[in-house]
């Protein structure tokens, strides 16, 4: 994990205004940090949207929402740039700009795990063909899902979106767990238990096999009026199942917060230990639909609070802002073949009048291989804009276009998502709390905190909840 010492010698300026996770323990500090974070994000609205739309970049200037006396930026390396979003002022910073990061940072919680989860290592049989990030993040989940559930007297385990059972297969083989894995696809569910058959047979005669005893069941999970399939309750009582601690890795958009609902109402889980991720897919509450299902914001105070983010700002929340110093390259060449590549064709097309319906997401992995930007765009222009007449805008003269304001342009850019980066932990903080503040609300205890390294893996806030 190359990235680690770079990350250590950048974060400590600003780190202390961090917010614990550990002091929003009450409906009180929740609901103040979520007042302190939502003023920084609808203050700074336009920034966040204007983020990632490169292809307005230039000819909507939206370079010209940052304030003029943030040009100093432009002059700063791209290394120092990077770690603007970690809160690491660039030298000689003007004061509006120091007070805009401390602003951020502030209403930021701290990402960083407060110890090292170091369980015994476990055999590579139960993690074959995952990648060493999955694996690490396996290991930690299934050590803290085994003290929970030690913890509140269950053995018993159900793992939420499952998949093909890596988690689930830990939990049972190396912790004595009883484990329920719950997946909406069949044939997924079906190699899940293929696969941890295959796992079983391979366990030491003494104990190994008897103690295995894992179950995957393909079922769409009913969590919400508007949902098909069947409730968890009715699958417990099926299974014969009256203490549980429900878990999950990573569980994508609305499924976790249905979740957390779903923990409020059903007696059978005693405890619950999730992580969550894709904040891009979940559904916003609308308040001229008050009754719709909705799961963000999910609390009854955000909701009073009127608390909207929208598709862009949830998309960056789901940024992860430590990859840009660790990655520092990577990050360059995106912002100069991807981010670059997409303004500049945009000002052209503006320039010249040109329009299209082309959806500019799916140009990403073209630009991911690096073509000259000249044979790109012509390419693009004449598979996708009526009317471009390909001698007019021909690739060399889209080249000749380019290499006059690219520097100009990929500066501009690295600036830019720079700052904005600062925005990102704050929106996804927000999420975090508003779910924090439910569970409190429906009179539960629930604390968040960090269990993987932000370097290494971006979604890493755990929530624990328990009965009160």
């Amino acid at each position: 994990f190359s990235v680690y010492p770079t990350i250590a010698r950048m974060e400590p300026l600003m780190a202390s205004l961090r917010v614990d996770p550990a002091s929003l323990h009450t409906a009180e500090a929740c609901t103040a940090f979520l007042e302190r974070a939502y003023a920084i994000v609808d203050r700074h609205r336009a920034l966040i949207e204007a983020h990632g739309n490169d292809i307005l970049f230039l000819s909507q200037a939206h370079f010209d929402l940052l304030p003029a006396t943030w040009s100093h930026l432009l002059s700063v390396t791209p290394d120092i740039l990077s770690a603007i979003p970690l809160g690491t002022a660039p030298p000689e910073s003007p004061a509006d700009f120091t007070a805009f990061m401390e602003a951020c940072v502030s209403s930021q919680l701290n990402p960083f795990p407060r110890e090292t989860v170091a369980p015994a290592p476990c055999h590579v049989r139960h993690f074959l063909g995952t990648s060493e990030k999955k694996r690490d993040e396996m290991v930690k989940m299934a050590h803290v899902v085994a003290a929970a559930a030690r913890g509140c007297e269950t053995n018993h385990v159900v793992d939420i979106g499952c998949g093909k059972g890596y988690l689930s297969t830990l939990l049972a083989a190396a912790h004595g767990l009883t484990v329920l894995g719950i997946e909406q696809s069949q044939d997924t569910a079906d190699a899940a238990n293929e696969r941890n058959e295959s796992v079983r047979k391979k366990l030491p005669k003494d104990g190994g096999k008897a103690g295995f005893h894992l179950k995957v069941r393909a079922a769409c999970i009913k969590l919400h009026e508007r949902s098909g399939g069947v409730g968890l309750e009715t699958i417990l009582a099926e299974e014969g199942v009256k203490h549980t601690l429900l878990t999950g890795l990573h569980i994508c958009g609305d499924l976790l917060p249905d979740c957390l609902a779903l923990f409020t109402t059903c007696p059978a889980i005693s405890s619950m230990l999730v992580c969550g991720c894709c904040y891009n897919m979940m559904t916003e509450y609308d308040p001229s639909h008050p009754d719709s299902h909705a799961c963000f914001p999910l609390s009854a105070t955000a909701r009073r609070m009127n608390i909207q983010y929208g598709r862009r700002l949830r998309n960056a929340a789901c940024h992860s802002v430590f990859e840009w110093t660790g990655q520092r390259a990577a990050w360059i060449n995106r912002i100069r073949y991807t981010s670059g590549y997409r303004a500049i064709l945009g000002a052209y097309m503006h320039h010249h009048s040109l329009t299209t319906n082309m959806k500019w997401g799916k140009t990403f992995q073209n630009v991911k291989r690096q073509p000259a930007f000249g044979t790109w765009a012509a390419g693009l222009l004449a598979l996708h804009c009526e009317g471009a007449d390909p001698a007019l805008h021909s690739a060399d003269v889209l080249q000749r276009y380019y290499d006059e304001i690219a520097d100009d342009v990929t500066r501009k850019l690295l600036v830019f998502e720079s700052v904005a980066g600062l925005l990102f932990p704050v929106l996804e903080s927000l999420i975090v709390v508003d779910r924090i503040l439910f569970l409190l609300e429906h009179g539960c205890k629930a604390t968040v905190s960090a269990l993987f390294d932000p370097a290494l893996s971006p979604r890493n806030w755990i929530i624990v909840a328990n009965r009160a």
